[in-house]
């Protein structure tokens, strides 16, 4: 669906690499960042939404400001990355979306249960 995008594409995932693989073997592999840069050079605005971690010290894992560097990078201009909530300022500190969702033009969504960090889709 991601492939088929026209106008745009929306992802809310908690934690994110944007190094998955999105084939299987045989198939050529294809990785999430290089269709998303793909489908913005075709003009296809992106909008991501990731979790942001309370504390980059403490939940190294997650790494939310450089994956949001690296999706910008990938395009400045279409593709936008909102790393969400601002913990500090909401005094809210233990919290987070476990959401996984991906909508293309605003015609089809995917929701899951699973994460887009190391797993590709089934």
């Amino acid at each position: 669906a991601i492939s088929a995008a026209e106008k745009q594409i929306f992802i809310a995932d908690w934690r994110m690499n944007p190094e998955v693989l999105l084939t299987r073997h045989p198939d050529p592999p294809v990785r999430l960042c290089d269709l998303l840069k793909r489908k913005a050079d075709e003009g296809v605005k992106i909008f991501v939404l990731i979790y942001r971690e309370v504390s980059e010290t403490l939940q190294k894992k997650h790494r939310t400001a450089a994956i949001q560097a690296e999706l910008q990078e990938l395009h400045p201009t279409n593709i936008r990355v909102l790393r969400h909530p601002l913990h500090f300022s909401t005094g809210q500190y233990f919290w987070s979306h476990h959401d996984k969702i991906v909508v293309v033009d605003q015609q089809i969504a995917f929701c899951g249960g699973g994460e887009l960090p190391q797993r590709p889709f089934a």
